[in-house]
């Protein structure tokens, strides 16, 4: 590595269409209900949203590179969510969602102990999209702030890398009709990788 060496990229993603289809089978329907709610078929259209990333590294010092990114989602464009019932229309109920165009962060560094072994560190910030008056069940979310830490260590041509990520969900409160409540939670991710260089 060349010390202070800046790097800059842009990336930037399309939204994708995806339609899915498949079949409907209900089951523990009362039986008031049953005749209303048969088996059929079932399907939808779903939007994933563009994207544009920018992100810069820095290798202030010669084993040391420092990287941040900033990704810009167009959630905006999923107003609701659609399940359609083609065979039985009476059933189709859209949800809105409303979801808005968020930020999320992303900040992270790497420092080389030896030519053969790094530890990597980083945090992320990422904002829920979904308001608070159509957040529900089918789609529980809530703001997300994360660290992680890694190494990678190199033997000859073989390399292992290993990292472990805590995101914790902060409290979010639902005010949609009939569903009010509060979204939090935890994750924990745990990731190993072998390669081998030819």
């Amino acid at each position: 590595m060349v010390p202070k060496l800046v790097t800059l990229g842009v990336q930037y993603r399309s939204a994708i269409g995806m339609t899915f289809k498949g079949d409907a089978d209900f089951q523990n329907v009362p039986p008031a209900f049953q005749g209303r709610l048969p088996d059929t078929r079932v399907e939808g259209d779903v939007k994933l949203p563009q994207s544009v990333v920018a992100g810069i590294a820095v290798t202030p010092l010669d084993r040391l590179t420092i990287a941040f990114d900033a990704n810009w989602v167009g959630w905006s464009s999923f107003p609701e969510l659609a399940i359609e019932f083609p065979d039985n229309p009476a059933i189709n109920n859209p949800l809105p969602k409303n979801w808005r165009s968020t930020w999320n962060f992303h900040l992270g560094g790497e420092y080389g102990i030896t030519d053969a072994l790094q530890v990597r560190a980083g945090v992320l910030l990422d904002p829920a999209p979904s308001p608070d008056d159509t957040l529900t069940p089918d789609l529980p979310d809530a703001d997300r702030f994360g660290v992680s830490a890694g190494v990678g260590y190199s033997f000859g041509a073989v390399r292992v890398d290993a990292a472990y990520q805590f995101v914790t969900l902060s409290d979010k409160n639902s005010t949609a009709p009939g569903m009010t409540g509060t979204y939090n939670g935890t994750a924990q991710v745990f990731g190993l990788t072998l390669g081998y260089t030819m």
